[in-house]
């Protein structure tokens, strides 16, 4: 959560300053206040975990924070099989039910504990907890054997929009 409180600190500076606007970002821990000039949201990416495309898709968000965790940067090969850096606190082990798990919350601190909580939760119990608890909402990527589900939160629904050009290799889902 270090890096979600420090994109908070750095927006509570800015808007000490009189910023009114700004998209801060570190390392995927991201603050969205305001919006970008002649526009009304910001648009943000949704990585392919898969690397294949540069994103998935967009969302278009302002005044929130969001943050994705996903075991696609950090890894380790052993044995033919990868091991996310992402850990089960019951087993000691990686969780490898999801890939990635966007959130979007009012804080950068908030999104980046969120983000890894849904994660090592897996798909189903992190579609319950998201929809259970109001000041979360999640895109869950879940890897299948010939397509990636994207499930998102009906709150987000209006916000996401998938890649067309892409749009054959997922299937999406509303929880």
């Amino acid at each position: 959560i270090a890096k979600g409180y420090g994109v908070d600190r750095a927006w509570s500076a800015m808007e000490a300053q009189g910023a009114k606007a700004a998209l801060l970002n570190l390392s995927g821990n991201m603050m969205l206040r305001g919006s970008p000039p002649n526009r009304t949201k910001w648009s943000i990416g949704i990585r392919d975990p898969k690397g294949r495309w540069p994103s998935i898709g967009t969302l278009e968000l302002t005044n929130c924070a969001l943050a994705t965790s996903g075991a696609y940067e950090q890894f380790v090969d052993e044995g033919g099989k990868r091991f996310g850096h992402i850990l089960d606190p019951k087993t000691g082990w990686p969780t490898d039910d999801l890939h990635a798990v966007t959130v979007v919350t009012e804080t950068a601190m908030q999104a980046d504990a969120w983000g890894t909580a849904l994660f090592v939760l897996g798909t189903e119990q992190a579609k319950e907890v998201a929809k259970r608890e109001t000041i979360v909402q999640a895109i869950l990527l879940e890897p299948k054997s010939d397509k990636y589900v994207i499930w998102i939160e009906e709150s987000l629904r209006s916000s996401f929009a998938i890649r067309p050009e892409i749009a054959e290799h997922f299937e999406l889902r509303i929880f």
